[in-house]
C-alpha cells in the first residue's frame, strides 16, 4: 500500500495506491465499499483463475464482515497515501510452476 515494505509475491506487487492507472484510484467509494461486500454471502465459493485470468492476494472475505464505516474509513485512508505507479502481471500458474520447480531443485 506503498507504506514503505512491499509485498512480493510470485505473480507481482500488491497494489493498493490511488494510482488511477495502475491501483484503486478511478474506483469510487460506494464500489471500494460494494467489491468487498460482495464477499459477505457465506455461499460464496472462489472462482478458479486461468491463465488469462487475474489472480488477486487480496484476503476480500477477511474485510467482508466489517461495518461500512470501517470500509469507507480504509478507502478514506488509501486516498491519503502517496500513489504508486506499478502494473500487476497477471496470474501465471506456469510461470508459478516453473519457479517452485526450479527452487526445489537447489
Amino acid at each position: 500500500m506503498s507504506g514503505g515494505v512491499e509485498f512480493t509475491l510470485p505473480q507481482g506487487l500488491v497494489q493498493s495506491t490511488p494510482d488511477r492507472d495502475t491501483g484503486i484510484g478511478r474506483w469510487t467509494e460506494e464500489r471500494f465499499v460494494a467489491r468487498f461486500k460482495s464477499f459477505a454471502d457465506s455461499g460464496l465459493r472462489a472462482r478458479a483463475v486461468g491463465p488469462a485470468g487475474m489472480n488477486t492476494t487480496m484476503p476480500w472475505t477477511m474485510y467482508a464482515g466489517m461495518s461500512r464505516t470501517d470500509l469507507e474509513a480504509i478507502y478514506a485512508y488509501l486516498q491519503q497515501v502517496p500513489a504508486v505507479r506499478n502494473r500487476v502481471a497477471p496470474f501465471a500458474p506456469d510461470r508459478l510452476r516453473r519457479d517452485t520447480t526450479a527452487s526445489d531443485r537447489r
